[in-house]
């Protein structure tokens, strides 16, 4: 995956606040964290959940795909700004 995480540096503690154990894998993006049954559980940080949610007045998204549009290094015609400028960077 190789695209932009974040529009904006709230909406990236917002998806930290999700509590994947991992952001640079795209195929778990479309459920909750800790949403398949395996012995590998992460647990949220809710204490930084409640903070940023008491001092910014935001809410945290259910999934990454609410704030990330995943876009990889074989897209055909990408849409993505920072996925456009390491395809021009690499020519």
């Amino acid at each position: 995956m190789t695209c932009v995480l974040a529009h904006s540096g709230l909406d990236f503690l917002r998806l930290l606040a999700i509590g994947y154990d991992e952001i640079c894998w795209d195929e778990d993006f479309s459920a909750p964290p800790n949403s398949e049954e395996d012995d590998f559980f992460v647990h949220p940080n809710v204490k930084f959940q409640q903070w940023l949610k008491d001092t910014f007045t935001t809410m945290i998204p259910q999934t990454a795909l609410e704030l990330v549009t995943p876009a990889h290094l074989d897209d055909e015609n990408p849409s993505d700004e920072f996925l456009i400028w390491v395809n021009r960077v690499a020519e």
